[in-house]
C-alpha cells in the first residue's frame, strides 16, 4: 500500500469551526467510503489546552501554518489521491514511508475519536542536507534517544516524506506522531528526565531546520 499525508486548511472566509464541521460530517466519510482507500486516519488539529502547556507541551514554535487537519491515507496505488480532495483546501501532500518505532494497537470502534493525546510534528531538514541523510539520522540516531526520553508514549512513529505531491509553503520533509494515554502520561513521560528537553532539542539540531508541534484529535476511519 501507498501512504499519503495531506495537510488541509480552511477556504478563504471559512472559520475553523465551519471547517471542522464540514471535515468530520462530510469529507472523512467520503474518503473512508472510497474502495481504493484501504486505511485512513483523520486528524483534527487543535490548540493545545492550558493543561498541556502547563505540563510541558514543549518546543516547536508558534503554529501559524494554517493547518486544521492532517489526513493519513493508505491506498492501493490505483487512484490519484488528490482526486479525493477537490472540495478541500490542500496546503501540502506527501507520499510517505512510515516507520513505527513503538507500536500500540488500540481497539476502540472505527470512527470514534481516539482516547489519547496525539502530538504530531512536522519537520524540515537543512537545505544543505540530503533527505536520505536526514531520514537515516532521524531513524537510527534520534529515534532511540526519543524512545529513551519519551517513555510515556504508547506510539512513536516517523513518516519520511519520499515524494512531494503538492508543496506546502514550508518544504516539509517528514512528520512524527507520539500518542499518550492521558495528560499524566504526557506530563511525566514526554520529557521524562530533567535533561530530556535539552537532549532532544540538541539532537534535533543535527537534522531539523524547522520543527512545528501540533496537537491532533485522531479519528481512525478505516483499518
Amino acid at each position: 500500500m501507498i501512504k499519503t499525508m495531506i495537510l488541509l486548511g480552511a477556504h478563504t472566509g471559512q472559520s475553523s469551526e465551519d471547517f471542522e464541521s464540514s471535515y468530520l460530517d462530510s469529507h472523512v466519510k467520503s474518503v473512508a467510503a472510497n474502495a481504493n482507500v484501504k486505511e485512513y486516519t483523520a486528524n483534527v488539529i487543535k490548540e493545545p489546552t492550558q493543561e498541556m502547556i502547563d505540563t510541558g507541551w514543549g518546543w516547536g514554535g508558534v503554529d501559524d501554518s494554517g493547518i486544521l487537519a492532517i489526513d493519513e491515507v493508505w491506498t492501493d496505488g490505483t487512484i490519484d489521491v488528490l482526486s479525493l480532495y477537490r472540495e478541500m483546501n490542500v496546503i501540502g501532500a506527501y507520499e510517505s514511508k512510515q516507520i513505527i518505532l513503538r507500536p500500540c494497537y488500540p481497539k476502540w470502534p472505527i470512527g470514534e475519536k481516539s482516547r489519547w493525546i496525539k502530538r504530531m510534528g512536522l519537520l524540515k531538514c537543512f537545505d544543505e542536507q540530503r533527505p536520505e541523510d536526514c531520514f537515516a539520522y532521524w531513524e537510527h540516531i534520534h529515534g532511540p534517544k526519543a524512545l529513551l526520553h519519551h517513555i510515556g508514549s504508547g506510539i512513536y512513529a516517523q513518516n519520511h516524506f519520499i515524494e512531494t505531491i503538492k508543496p506546502a509553503p514550508i518544504n516539509w520533509n517528514g512528520s512524527v506522531s507520539l500518542c499518550y494515554w492521558n495528560i499524566d502520561a504526557f506530563q511525566y513521560g514526554h520529557f521524562s528526565r530533567p535533561d530530556s528537553m535539552d537532549v532532544i532539542k540538541e539532537d534535533g539540531s543535527h537534522f531539523m531546520d524547522v520543527f512545528q508541534a501540533l496537537y491532533a484529535e485522531e479519528y481512525v476511519m478505516k483499518k
